[in-house]
């Protein structure tokens, strides 16, 4: 996944990635897919990956470092062992349960996992989910987010903001950002909105993103007669989504299921509090009651609840509001980063050894 002019925001968290690595003097021979369709594409798409591996396996590296489990991982097998180099995989929730749908995948999943010097998690949860499930050796193990960029994603003027960017300044803002599709939960957003307006009226509802559920989500707002409290935007560049993010009062991420959920990481980086879903990777870094709230999945009754907390009460929000930016510096993306290398480091010198002998 790597972004493109027609999907600008499609794996924006590996290029990021890869660019703060470059910093670092990590250089780098992409292969990679820009096109986000799926369907019968797919097959096309991956088939075209396959040849940019195949032609990125005549340059000069010292390891492959794979992003997703499968396909993409069991693909970067091919320069691993033509090229005998030592292959890391991450993985970001999605691929882990391709080994669940059928015992083929699961076992060419497995193979990847044992070919693998190391498999980089972005949470806990996956790295505990998949290490049962795929039999990967602790040793193998590590958990490295993407990280977020704190000088980026930073508290910022929100009158200032909401006037260069087109939203109201009298009204309190409840945001989303993520692919509209069911397992994002944008529907509990929408279905709590109508008792949060019964306490604040003076609120509106952001979503930006596109994908499956937006025509049903929009029918959704209709029906619930809270249309014109619901503002619904196309997906936005990185450095736009930081804008929109620092210029809201409040971010809501209702999902049924979570691997990591890099977007509400940079809403408490922006000194915004989250709603969030006690899924996932959440938990791992909001902390309900201090930097947000976290509420079952698939409840609107707890999200209209905790959003009222963070509205009503001016005192409470400003100091959850700098715990959140506070909490974020845990997961600086300089100190992921550095761990990356780190890694990196460490399998290259200990194939040399090897090689050395």
């Amino acid at each position: 996944m790597y972004p493109s002019s027609s999907y600008p925001v499609f794996g924006g968290f590996v290029q990021n990635q890869v660019e703060e690595l470059k910093k670092r003097e990590i250089q780098f021979t992409l292969a990679v897919n820009r096109v986000k369709k799926g369907g019968y594409i797919s097959l096309w798409k991956y088939l075209l990956l396959f040849i940019r591996i195949i032609r990125a396996s005549f340059s000069n590296f010292d390891l492959i470092h794979a992003h997703y489990l499968f396909p993409t991982g069991f693909l970067a097998l091919f320069p691993h062992f033509a090229r005998r180099k030592p292959l890391i995989v991450t993985t970001h929730g999605s691929d882990i349960n391709f080994g669940k749908k059928s015992g083929l995948f699961c076992f060419l999943i497995k193979l990847v996992c044992r070919r693998a010097s190391a498999v980089i998690f972005v949470s806990e949860y996956l790295a505990k989910e998949a290490e049962h499930l795929y039999s990967i050796l602790p040793e193998k193990l590590s958990v490295i987010n993407c990280g977020v960029n704190t000088e980026v994603f930073c508290p910022q003027d929100k009158i200032v903001l909401r006037k260069k960017i087109g939203l109201p300044s009298d009204k309190k803002i409840i945001l989303f950002v993520g692919n509209l599709v069911k397992v994002k939960g944008v529907n509990f957003l929408l279905e709590a909105f109508p008792d949060i307006l019964s306490r604040e009226p003076d609120v509106l509802a952001v979503v930006i993103g596109e994908g499956e559920e937006k025509s049903g989500l929009e029918t959704l707002a209709k029906d619930l007669g809270i249309e014109e409290f619901v503002r619904f935007e196309k997906f936005k560049s990185h450095l736009e989504v930081a804008s929109w993010i620092s210029a809201s009062d409040v971010f809501v991420l209702p999902s049924l299921k979570e691997g990591f959920g890099l977007v509400a990481l940079e809403a408490l980086s922006s000194g915004v509090p989250v709603v969030a879903s006690r899924t996932g990777g959440l938990p791992e870094f909001v902390k309900d009651g201090e930097n947000g709230f976290l509420v079952e999945p698939g409840d609107p009754s707890k999200i209209a609840e905790k959003v009222e907390v963070l509205l009503k009460d001016d005192k409470e929000y400003t100091n959850i509001s700098k715990k959140a930016r506070e909490s974020a510096f845990l997961h600086d993306v300089e100190l992921q980063t550095k761990r990356i290398v780190e890694l990196y480091c460490k399998i290259v010198c200990k194939r040399k050894k090897a090689e050395a002998f």
